[in-house]
């Protein structure tokens, strides 16, 4: 044997047979010359062939199984990305959150709100049902007779004294059933009043709030307003007043009816939000809908919660074409 035949006969593994009919190794594979000149064990690079006549399963079954190039003379590298392909995927990646991330954000924003919207409503109704219970028919409480709202010539109504003094005995009775954590009561000195109040196109209702109750709860809502109605309130469908709820808190922002401030009607039996299909007084298109609300009216917002509750959104903040028979939610 030669000497290129000693050396492959020292390198392979003394148990794999080298058919007889071959006369030169190097022909099962053209790395072996290679390794041969450089003096490496074949064990380290050896690459299997597809199996064939040439080259049998017999000379190459001893490799061992490791990572292989695509070609049996090109070493494997490893692949990696370029400095600059890094920074591009970032940038793009960048610039998709920032187009989502926000949108995202507000719809969860406006989730939440409908969540809190739906729940202090349970609440209020629950509370003012065993008032109803616990004290007799809300015609009983004592309420003064000539008690009633002031309206101005474009439609805004105001607080009167005796309307006043009728929201102190219904949230007397109110309160009894709920966790308060602070009540501040209309006209009472001494306690936290906000800044101010606004409803949906900015309009202030600063003038009243020495005139607006302020009952805070252990769940962090705000109770606020409002005005009741004289005792003749005793007809099952007639409104006898309305209250307000702010789900976030009377001290945080951003205090606008319609956006975390919801009214809601006090009726003989029962408490609705206000704006819901019946209703005319405060309905959802002239005091929600922004395109058909009269400009500079005060009363914008206040006709929203019926449309939280039960629609279960507030695109009403995006669109002005919204409806209850019609389209209901922004495209």
């Amino acid at each position: 044997m030669n000497k290129k035949n000693n050396f492959y006969s020292t390198h392979i593994r003394s148990e794999t047979a080298v058919p007889k009919n071959v006369k030169d190794l190097t022909s099962y594979h053209p790395a072996l010359d290679l390794l041969h000149a450089r003096r490496v064990s074949p064990v380290v690079l050896m690459h299997k062939p597809a199996q064939s006549a040439r080259y049998p399963d017999s000379l190459t079954s001893f490799a061992p199984s490791v990572r292989k190039s695509a070609s049996p003379l090109v070493p494997f590298h490893k692949t990696a990305f370029t400095l600059a392909e890094v920074l591009i995927t970032l940038a793009i990646i960048g610039i998709v959150a920032a187009l989502t991330i926000p949108n995202l954000v507000m719809k969860y924003k406006e989730k939440v709100t409908v969540t809190k919207v739906q729940k202090a409503y349970s609440v209020l109704n629950s509370a003012y049902k065993m008032a109803l219970v616990t004290d007799g028919e809300f015609s009983t409480w004592g309420f003064a007779n000539d008690s009633e709202k002031e309206e101005d010539e474009d439609g805004n109504t105001f607080l009167t004294g005796d309307t006043t003094k009728n929201s102190k005995i219904f949230w007397d009775k109110i309160t009894k059933n709920l966790n308060v954590v602070s009540k501040c009561m209309p006209e009472e000195s001494g306690c936290y009043r906000p800044d101010d109040i606004y409803n949906l196109n900015g309009v202030s209702r600063q003038a009243e709030l020495n005139k607006y109750a302020f009952i805070t709860l252990n769940n962090g809502m705000t109770l606020v307003g409002g005005w009741v109605e004289d005792s003749t309130c005793q007809n099952k469908d007639d409104m006898c007043g309305d209250f307000g709820i702010d789900i976030n808190g009377i001290m945080n922002p951003p205090n606008s009816v319609g956006q975390d401030i919801f009214y809601f009607a006090v009726y003989p039996d029962r408490v609705v939000p206000r704006g819901s299909s019946l209703e005319t007084l405060l309905s959802f298109d002239k005091s929600c809908n922004r395109t058909n609300a009269v400009v500079g009216s005060s009363q914008l917002g206040y006709g929203c919660a019926a449309w939280v509750i039960e629609k279960g959104n507030l695109d009403y903040l995006h669109c002005d074409d919204l409806s209850w028979t019609g389209k209901q939610k922004c495209d």
